[in-house]
């Protein structure tokens, strides 16, 4: 600021003397009288008086931008539009007081509350308040308390209730917190003001743990700069959050929590879940998204009812319901009777049975009580997400009054069953399981009683059962039940911090149910919830299954050593149950610290190439094969699926064994197997995955089902081929023929749409529009991006195009429109061939046959042949001496050569002059569409930088880090081998990735570099050979995930030999998440989402 005053100050002295000077001269000349040379003067003096004073300001300008930005930016590397913007801003970036700071409702923390599939889940969300955990924490158990009020800080006024239920909402999360953290102190800090260092505009509160080891430094917690500060992981956060839930006062968080970190786990919770709840009439009521893991829950209840580890259990996705019994012929013939009378509970799974040794009171609990009423005899698994609006044909796949009745019924996607099915439902569970398929991280399970959830209902019931009730706090469930099981918690009263992992702060378990009371409806649930609420806060509950043959069996059916433990032992065989069908000498491979000498093959199929690629583990490519369909679907006018298919089934084989004899790798020797399971078209994908799926069965591999956008993504992350590969977090555009969407890339398997197409993707566009325009080859936007090379400089004056989504709900979002746009293209070339006379385009070859077959075979008056008949009348109009006027041909069919030679010459060379102007046209229009589609595409990526932006100095500008600046300094090679500094904000993306066949593109690269730049962002794409579909960025996808663990076991082949029990593409399969902004207007109904 002192060099900004000592500017102004030389300036005012500098006009002071000019002033001086011209007065001076003014009164000299005036009484000399020296007119002219007075006027003359006067005006030198004060145009140099006029430059001297604008000099003296641009200095000071000069000098306060560059306090604030640098002096590289005044330099003239940037344009004098944009200095002038950036000097704007800078002007306008001064801090306002506290009195001056308003509540902002569009900020970081609303997005929390409208996104309903977040990676990390609130804590709770309660009428007044709700919390999460810091994405950006300074100590484990970092959490905040945000205020709904629209209130920015405490200095605004209070409602009396909103102030009292903010405070009592505070003190439950501060005890919540140190219960389960354990840690030595708690700071609660609270920020008012942006001097003070808040930068969200909404009253907040931060829950920050001291542990023992910090507690000697006060000024440790303030000294933390955000590029010190880590981003949570979802690993991190989960048995965090869900052990803090627990431990929450029920009304904030009913029923019970527990976080799944693997698949194993996830398995487990379905073996306890067995054995508290295989009563009869038992329902089990499974939500989540595709991919979330309800499967897996399904799988590990069914093998422990029947007592078998290794059972089989697919999906019941396309077979809609599969039914299981326990066989019982193995107890029949090895177990005495007497014997199997007096431990039939156990003989049959069940670890209540009751034993004289010990007292009644100790061996009875809520757990045991349930798994010892009578156990049901058959489970049905059942999955309706296939029927679609068709779902009412569950109704008649079994006897759902007996099934609800005496057995148990595992339900997938329970909100498409049928309402009058779920209206027989009378007890059971409702299981909401958090995260998408393509989530890499676990997942947060909710239990919570069935109730009335899924039964139809008026006005709000189905909405409110959408919700799942396990956030909520003013949603409880029935009054007097609530009522019980609050007076059953003793009222929260300042008491020693909880130490262990079991147990609640609010009071000691309560009375459990008597031995031998039959739970006839949900109160018994809820029981069982609360019991496993206070033992078991922060672990999975135990179960212990008797798996049939004991541990003998086990081993034999295993052929080694790591079968065992699942015999007769509870979650500890989780850790084991991992590489139980996997082969020896894979299972040493991955247990391995060296993963660089893995060896993967990638298989994709989604589309019509057939790829498959074998990637070492450090990033070597050792093959890589494609086999093109081009020239097959040319004459269908695109991609035909049931002809892609079959050219997918006919070249499978010998691609991928070129694969693996050009990367010189037998099947064998192969650490694990990659496969695109989707998103794609459904025919294709499957082709691939019984490949894969065969492949790994046959010997014993990991199966790897890979996301097909995010592979597209990986592919800029594969060392050997790009030259500085991504970095997370990174903005991805994906462009292509089949997507179209901006994807915050966090790391593997964690992803955020910012915007997605509404329609057509702009690969697709380009591809409709070269068809119009006389293109015959598939794709052909690489041939439309040629022919708009050659066009006019002045092609966009001369064919101007308007921009999408210029108006309406989606004007300011990130999402996508190119319907529009390439209906305007097609109405320009249709007019343009019309105006010129030129003939419609014909129909391609196989439509055309299609179209002859089913108007019948065209005779020669059809065909447009003309039949001549000398002896008939002239036709009208025909000329004097029986010449048809103009023809060149007399009606006794007499032919003029020189005449018809001329006429056919005038034709052609009209012809040809008519068909260079048509082409000239057609490729003025596909530059403008060209550069009207990569506008639109900067305008939006632009757009989502922006908020990321944002949402980074929201996210890290905290009270508690005022005083640092957010960003760092990071050095990167500018291509010639020396090193050149790069800001770079804490906690904004690092680059900003293309990818897509669309990135191909010379024009969609340079626009959306310069929009990089803007952001002083790297810009990353894939070599051009590798931005279409390929099977190298599967391959390099699957040794991503093989190295976080995330793969799936081996399947064992039927009696048939097939393994197509197992085959379960996802042909619409989200990314992740969809970011609240671009989904809060009227379009959200018509958001693809699901590519």
């Amino acid at each position: 600021m002192f060099p900004v005053v000592r500017q102004m100050m030389y300036g005012c002295a500098a006009l002071c003397v000019n002033l001086l000077l011209n007065c001076t001269w003014y009164s000299f000349l005036y009484i000399r009288g020296r007119i002219i040379h007075f006027i003359w003067l006067l005006i030198s003096l004060s145009h140099w008086g006029i430059k001297a004073f604008r000099v003296t300001c641009e200095r000071c300008l000069h000098t306060f931008v560059s306090a604030s930005w640098s002096l590289e930016f005044m330099e003239g590397v940037q344009p004098p539009t944009k200095r002038r913007k950036m000097a704007q801003t800078s002007l306008a970036a001064a801090v306002p007081p506290v009195t001056a700071y308003r509540y902002n409702g569009k900020n970081v923390f609303s997005l929390l509350l409208q996104s309903d599939a977040l990676e990390i889940p609130l804590v709770y969300d309660s009428q007044y308040t709700f919390a999460a955990l810091d994405k950006y924490p300074i100590a484990r158990g970092h959490a905040l308390l945000i205020v709904k009020y629209p209130a920015a800080t405490l200095l605004d006024s209070l409602p009396p209730m909103v102030a009292q239920a903010t405070m009592e909402d505070l003190q439950a999360l501060v005890r919540a917190v140190q219960c389960a953290t354990g840690c030595a102190g708690i700071r609660v800090m609270q920020a008012n003001g942006p001097a003070a260092g808040q930068s969200v505009p909404q009253l907040h509160f931060h829950i920050i743990p001291v542990y023992e080891h910090e507690s000697s430094s006060t000024a440790l917690i303030t000294s933390v700069a955000p590029t010190q500060r880590a981003q949570l992981s979802a690993a991190d956060a989960g048995p965090l959050l869900a052990h803090i839930r627990n431990v929450l006062p029920e009304s904030y968080a009913p029923g019970y929590h527990v976080w799944a970190a693997n698949e194993s786990d996830m398995e487990a919770l379905g073996w306890a879940f067995q054995q508290a709840c295989s009563i009869p009439g038992t329902v089990i009521a499974l939500s989540g998204h595709l991919g979330a893991g309800k499967s897996t829950i399904s799988r590990g209840f069914v093998r422990a009812f029947v007592r078998d580890p290794l059972l089989e259990v697919p999906s019941p996705t396309f077979l809609l319901c599969l039914s299981y019994q326990d066989d019982t012929a193995y107890e029949d013939k090895t177990v005495d009777v007497s014997t199997a009378g007096s431990g039939g509970a156990e003989g049959v799974g069940m670890s209540a049975a009751a034993d004289p040794a010990v007292p009644p009171e100790e061996e009875a609990s809520p757990a045991a009580t349930v798994a010892s009423a009578e156990r049901a005899r058959c489970v049905h698994h059942m999955d309706p997400y296939r029927l679609g609006q068709k779902s009412d044909k569950m109704a008649g796949l079994i006897d759902f009054e007996t099934a609800f009745r005496r057995e148990v019924c595992l339900i997938e996607w329970p909100d498409k069953m049928p309402g009058s099915v779920m209206a027989m439902a009378e007890r059971g569970l409702a299981v909401d399981v958090s995260g998408m398929g393509a989530q890499a991280s676990g997942r947060l399970v909710t239990l919570t009683p069935l109730g009335d959830r899924f039964k139809p209902q008026l006005g709000k019931g189905r909405k409110a059962g959408k919700s799942g009730g396990a956030n909520s706090k003013s949603s409880a469930t029935d009054p007097k039940q609530q009522q019980q099981l609050q007076e059953q918690q003793p009222q929260p009263e300042p008491a020693a911090p909880c130490a262990g992992t079991s147990g609640n702060f609010a009071g000691e378990p309560t009375s459990p149910i008597s031995e031998g009371t039959r739970v006839d409806n949900d109160v018994g649930y809820a029981q069982l919830l609360l019991h496993w609420r206070q033992q078991y806060p922060a672990t999975i509950p135990p179960a212990e299954v008797m798996w049939r043959g004991g541990m003998e069996a086990a081993e034999a059916s295993r052929g080694d050593a790591g079968a065992y433990a699942l015999a007769g032992h509870r979650t500890g065989a989780v850790t084991t149950a991992a590489s139980r069908n996997i082969n020896p000498a894979v299972a040493a491979a991955l247990d391995a610290a060296d993963s660089s000498q893995w060896l993967v093959l990638g298989i994709e199929s989604s589309c019509d190439d057939t790829a498959a690629a074998v990637v070492r583990g450090d990033g070597t490519v050792l093959s890589h094969q494609i086999a093109s369909q081009t020239g097959l679907h040319e004459q269908y006018g695109g991609v035909k699926p049931d002809v892609a298919r079959q050219a997918h089934a006919a070249a499978i084989q010998s691609t991928v064994d070129s694969a693996l004899q050009q990367a010189g790798v037998e099947p064998g020797a192969l650490t694990a197997v990659a496969v695109t399971a989707g998103p794609g078209l459904a025919l294709c994908l499957q082709v691939g995955v019984q490949y894969g799926l065969n492949l790994a069965a046959h010997h014993g591999l990991p199966y790897i089902p890979v996301h097909h956008m995010e592979a597209h993504a990986m592919m800029t992350r594969l060392p050997s081929i790009n030259t500085n590969p991504m970095e997370f977090p990174s903005l991805l555009l994906l462009v292509s023929g089949g997507h179209n969407m901006l994807v915050l890339c966090e790391g593997v398997g964690r992803h955020r749409i910012i915007g997605t197409t509404l329609d057509d993707s702009v690969g697709e566009c380009f591809d409709k529009i070269a068809r119009v325009a006389g293109i015959t080859a598939v794709p052909g936007g690489p041939h439309l991006e040629r022919l708009a090379a050659s066009a006019r400089p002045d092609a966009h004056v001369r064919y101007p195009l308007t921009l999408p989504l210029s108006n309406g709900a989606q004007k300011d979002s990130c999402n996508f429109s190119f319907s529009g746009l390439k209906t305007q293209v097609m109405t320009l070339i249709s007019q343009k061939r019309k105006e010129l006379g030129l003939p419609d385009l014909p129909l391609p070859p196989a439509l055309a046959a299609v179209a002859a077959a089913a108007g019948g075979s065209a005779g020669p008056n059809e065909a447009g042949d003309v039949a001549m008949d000398t002896d008939a009348a002239p036709p009208e109009g025909a000329a004097k001496g029986g010449e048809v006027a103009g023809a060149g041909l007399t009606w006794n069919g007499q032919v003029d050569e020189a005449a018809g030679s001329a006429l056919r010459e005038e034709a052609a060379a009209r012809q040809a002059a008519a068909e260079a102007e048509f082409s000239a046209a057609v490729a003025d229009i596909a530059a403008s569409f060209q550069r009207t589609a990569v506008r639109f595409l900067q305008q939006r990526t632009r757009r989502a930088l922006e908020w990321l932006r944002e949402d980074a100095a929201q996210q890290l500008g905290s009270a508690i880090t005022a005083t640092e600046p957010a960003e760092v300094v990071e050095k990167e090679e500018d291509g010639t081998g020396s090193r050149q500094e790069r800001r770079q904000q804490a906690g904004f993306v690092r680059s900003l990735v293309v990818a897509g066949g669309v990135a191909a593109n010379t024009a969609v690269r340079t626009g959306l570099s310069e929009v990089a730049a803007e952001f002083g962002l790297p810009c990353v794409y894939p070599p051009v050979r590798y931005c279409t579909d390929n099977g190298l960025m599967v391959a390099w996808t699957g040794v991503e995930r093989l190295k976080m663990g995330l793969y799936q076991q081996p399947p064992r082949k039927g009696a048939d030999g097939s393994i197509d029990a197992h085959v379960q593409v996802i042909p619409r399969w989200p990314i992740g998440p969809m970011d609240p902004r671009s989904t809060a207007n009227k379009g959200r109904a018509h958001i693809k989402i699901l590519h």
